[in-house]
């Protein structure tokens, strides 16, 4: 099972938004800022969310060079282990001996 997505780890979105189902900000890959519970609406249509859980970063964004707060819905994204959580994996998977 996953660790829970905190401060400090690296994410991507991988899913659409859950009520227009937009792909607005799908493939972004950040490092969190913040987690929060908070009552939030969706930009693409306007839906609005009672306190739910997003990820927060500050993102620069590559057409103007500009810092944003950027904000995604926690279930639609998924977190990147850190190389040495892999490394620990594939360690373990070497240390067996051949048949």
């Amino acid at each position: 099972m996953s660790e829970p997505i905190k401060v400090g780890d690296l994410v991507q979105v991988i899913r659409p938004t859950p009520c227009c189902q937009s792909v607005a900000g799908m493939g972004h890959t950040f490092t969190v800022h913040g987690v929060l519970k908070v009552p939030m609406r969706c930009l693409c249509c306007g839906e609005r969310f009672d306190q739910r859980i997003m990820v927060i970063a500050f993102v620069i964004h590559q057409s103007d060079g500009e810092a944003r707060l950027e904000g995604h819905l926690i279930e639609r994204v998924k977190r990147i282990p850190p190389l040495g959580e892999l490394e620990g994996e594939r360690q373990k998977e070497d240390i067996r001996e051949p048949a």
